[in-house]
């Protein structure tokens, strides 16, 4: 039985350290940044989107058109450093995580957590702004059939309930829709997730106990 590959599509570095915490690499451009709806939808069309060519510094992080950069750029003191050769790394950096992405074949899971609807938050696990509508998720299968037709794919969408309004009934039967509760955690913005919540969508998603991968 094939194995699907599980790629994060953001928009936050929750997804991205879940599945590593099951015992996956990273192999996605979407790993380690904030991607607001629309940028995932501009990215996706154009690759070169995510790049960060216009980075600099923004309210405690890093914006390039609407992606934050949190992980991709040196900072000290909370300043972060957005000079020509930290901008060409982080292209280098985005690029090869792209050129990942594009060369994987059969089957795909895609993991994707939040809508963010208008600019990217620096607090994203406190507020969101809105759920994705029908036409948000059409308009993402058919960007995404035409960015990968070598794959045979799945979409994973996961909101947190207290935070976001869930999305409407849905025309595609490859998406599907998982509510997050809210987190028991010391510290509510924790950016890791409720690895047991995690567990429960990942076993649904595959079929199966997911800690296979991490043994």
């Amino acid at each position: 039985m094939e194995t699907p590959h599980l790629v994060s599509l953001g928009g936050f570095c929750q997804v991205a350290f879940q599945l590593k915490r099951i015992g996956l690499k990273a192999c996605s451009p979407y790993d380690k940044l904030i991607t607001p709806w629309g940028a995932l939808i501009k990215s996706l069309k154009d690759k070169a989107y995510a790049h960060g060519v216009y980075a600099r510094p923004w309210k405690g992080s890093v914006r390039s058109g609407d992606i934050l950069y949190h992980h991709d750029f040196p900072s000290k003191d909370g300043v972060y450093s957005t000079t020509l050769i930290h901008r060409i790394i982080c292209q280098a950096k985005i690029a090869r995580r792209t050129r990942m992405m594009d060369g994987l074949t059969g089957e795909v899971i895609f993991f994707r957590l939040g809508a963010t609807r208008r600019a990217p938050f620096t607090y994203v696990y406190t507020e969101d702004d809105g759920a994705p509508t029908v036409e948000d998720f059409d308009e993402l299968s058919a960007v995404l059939d035409q960015r990968f037709p070598q794959l045979r794919w799945r979409l994973v969408y996961a909101y947190y309930a207290h935070l976001s309004p869930a999305p409407a009934q849905l025309r595609d039967r490859r998406i599907s829709v998982h509510a997050l509760r809210r987190p028991r955690l010391r510290d509510p913005s924790q950016w890791q997730g409720d690895n047991g919540q995690w567990d429960e969508i990942f076993d649904l998603a595959l079929g199966r106990p997911s800690r296979a991968f991490a043994a």
